[in-house]
């Protein structure tokens, strides 16, 4: 049974639903897309329920996208994707082993390389390329 939306939804949902009935305004409508993504306020069930509704009026087809198509790796990035991998894996492993102050370390290393570490599930690590300043 899908749950209800709930009011920070109903908000979004409904700003993003008049840009689209205003002549298909979709330079103001997108950046509601990229507000439900971005809210912290609301659990990631809600936020993949918001943008599911938006992409069918976008037809975008973003939930065909794997984590790892949304990976962009700038031309000068310092480390290879294999590199951020294995740096990861030993991170986990410090982790694991309840070595904080190593996977603190390595997680500055990547953060300097500009590497972004996203914990989330517990089994699932993800990461990202830091957009260029």
């Amino acid at each position: 049974m899908p749950s209800t939306p709930r009011a920070g939804e109903n908000d979004l949902l409904a700003r993003f639903a008049a840009e689209i009935a205003d002549d298909l305004m979709t330079p103001r409508a997108i950046p509601i897309l990229e507000e439900a993504l971005g809210s912290e306020d609301m659990p990631p069930s809600a936020r993949a329920r918001l943008v599911r509704r938006m992409d069918e009026a976008l037809g975008l087809r973003l939930g065909d996208l794997s984590r790892k198509d949304l990976r962009l790796r700038p031309a000068d990035a310092a480390l290879q994707e294999s590199q951020v991998e294995a740096r990861i894996a030993a991170r986990r492993q410090a982790r694991a082993e309840r070595n904080f102050q190593e996977a603190d370390r390595i997680r500055t290393e990547l953060e300097t390389a500009g590497v972004i570490v996203m914990d989330g599930d517990p089994l699932v690590r993800e990461w990202r390329i830091a957009a260029p300043q």
